[in-house]
């Protein structure tokens, strides 16, 4: 979410705290008040976007990550007696593709060479079973570790469709902050004119509530509770 839109949001918190603490007055103008309820249904719009934009995908990341530290970590004991196998056999070809260490596979290589490294050195746990044996890793520890792959091909496969859900929510975001500032500008700004005649405070405090400020991307999706109108003058 870029600092424009939640810096824009910020600011329509205001306004709409602002408008719905005044509608007492606002409402006596209909005209007014006709976009001033299109801001705030839009408001409510724009607010459940933000909240699933910030919800996509929550924790695949996370869970990539432990995926792959799960998987290496059982994979690493496999790959050291394939190395050893395979300087015995003189067979390089096997060295050669078994030879990495964890840090490398957990931090230099791209996703893609991620996984099929680490499938390339299942395959060869797979179809050395007695290589295994003599190191006391079991069938079952090697299914382990296919079925912690698999789950890991998951995570990355999730996390895709989480850059996909994030891009359509963003595009979203973009355009209903725009027709947000829209109402605000073509409709709202205009119409409040006519209020400054009968409550120069509520004109006053509105505007007030139009400075975008700087919120350090940082974005409060939490309900707020419309401050309460000033009382009356005493009589």
């Amino acid at each position: 979410m870029t600092s424009e839109i939640i810096n824009d949001f910020g600011m329509f918190r205001r306004v709409r705290a602002t408008l719905r603490a005044r509608l007492t007055v606002i409402s006596a103008f209909p005209a007014l008040m006709e976009y001033v309820q299109l801001f705030f249904d839009n408001f409510e719009k724009l607010k459940k976007t933000a909240i699933d934009f910030k919800n996509a995908s929550a924790g695949k990341t996370k869970q990539k990550h432990n995926s792959v530290d799960t998987v290496v970590n059982e994979l690493t004991p496999m790959s050291a007696a394939l190395r050893s196998h395979a300087r015995k056999e003189k067979d390089e070809v096997l060295l050669a593709k078994v030879t990495i260490t964890p840090n490398a596979i957990k931090d230099r290589l791209r996703q893609e060479t991620k996984l099929t490294v680490i499938d390339d050195i299942l395959s060869e746990a797979e179809q050395h079973p007695d290589v295994m044996a003599a190191s006391l890793i079991t069938p079952e520890n090697v299914a382990t570790a296919r079925t912690d792959y698999n789950k890991l091909n998951s995570a990355v496969d999730d996390q895709g469709l989480g850059v996909s859900t994030r891009k359509a929510l963003r595009i979203s975001l973009e355009a209903q902050t725009k027709t947000e500032n829209d109402i605000l500008h073509d409709h709202i700004d205009e119409l409040i004119e006519a209020v400054k005649k009968v409550s120069l405070d509520v004109y006053n405090e509105y505007f007030a509530s139009r400075v975008v400020y700087d919120l350090g991307g940082k974005i409060n999706l939490e309900e707020d509770t419309p401050p309460e109108p000033p009382a009356p003058p005493a009589q």
